[in-house]
């Protein structure tokens, strides 16, 4: 296995052609992140806790704030894959059939760390534009969970059409904070959720973001009878910065789709998706 890729899983799990849908040169991920000094020698389940407000639902923005540019190009490739999706009537390759094609030895979780499409997730992520790691920086990470239950119920029903199984804590105890780090928006490609946000204490609006991951054993060593024991997972985080320049990023947990639950979900993010679209283009 190509060390490079701390995070891959093995080869055989994974057939040779998988969804592919950029080029497979991005740009190289960087080097670990420094440990924080609070955190580092302790288990995730250890990290403090923070609370923010409950995700609020954005239908649009106000008719006086004009769209900033990479709202515009996210708006815009968000309407070309509508108006693509649309025209195919939906219609897209059964589970693991191939639309594009990678070397033999890429893994899921390779392809991740580049920002290609998944072949084990529902087909209307394809809409979900993968964007690139956030800046390192030179600065301390601080790692925090918000855990708050009210948070990942709305989180769910507003994006998952509450189709997500959120796994215990306890399941993710054994990765060690730097593992963990390295999993995070901060050195992997990753999807910005549409329509949802998190407030910080201090009133910023932060962004869901969301890593995919495979059964990779560094990560998903669950023990069996969890939901995340040899099945891919998804980590959903906001990551920010404070004024004194301190990176913090922020856990609100690890949850697993059931495959029986995509066709769900597709419908109900596609609506969220159009309906956002058309509002946006109302203003």
């Amino acid at each position: 296995m190509d060390n490079r890729y701390p995070f891959a899983s093995h080869e055989s799990d994974v057939p040779s052609s998988v969804w592919a849908g950029s080029s497979s040169s991005a740009p190289q991920l960087g080097t670990n992140l420094p440990s924080s000094e609070t955190h580092s020698s302790y288990p995730y389940s250890r990290y403090s806790s923070i609370q923010h407000s409950p995700l609020r639902l954005e239908r649009s923005q106000s008719a006086d704030t004009p769209l900033d540019q990479e709202a515009l190009q996210i708006l815009d490739s968000l309407l070309n894959d509508l108006n693509a999706d649309r025209q195919s009537g939906h219609s897209h390759a059964a589970l693991g059939e191939s639309t594009g094609s990678t070397s033999a030895g890429t893994s899921a979780q390779d392809l991740s760390r580049k920002g290609t499409r998944q072949w084990w997730e529902p087909q209307s992520f394809n809409l979900l534009p993968y964007v690139p790691p956030l800046s390192q920086g030179s600065g301390k990470i601080d790692q925090t969970r918000n855990d708050d239950p009210r948070l990942r119920d709305e989180l769910d029903m507003k994006v998952f059409a509450g189709k997500l199984t959120w796994a215990p804590d306890a399941d993710m105890d054994h990765v060690q904070p730097r593992n963990f780090r390295e999993a995070s928006p901060f050195t992997r490609y990753h999807r910005i959720l549409p329509s949802v946000h998190s407030t910080a204490p201090d009133g910023l609006r932060l962004p869901i973001r969301m890593t995919a991951h495979s059964n990779a054993p560094i990560l998903s060593g669950a023990p069996e009878g969890s939901v995340l024991h040899n099945r891919p997972f998804y980590l959903l985080w906001s990551a920010t910065t404070t004024p004194d320049g301190r990176r913090h990023l922020i856990s609100y947990g690890t949850a697993h789709i059931d495959p029986a639950d995509y066709e769900t979900i597709d419908s109900h993010l596609r609506s969220l998706l159009e309906d956002a679209a058309d509002t946006s283009l109302a203003y």
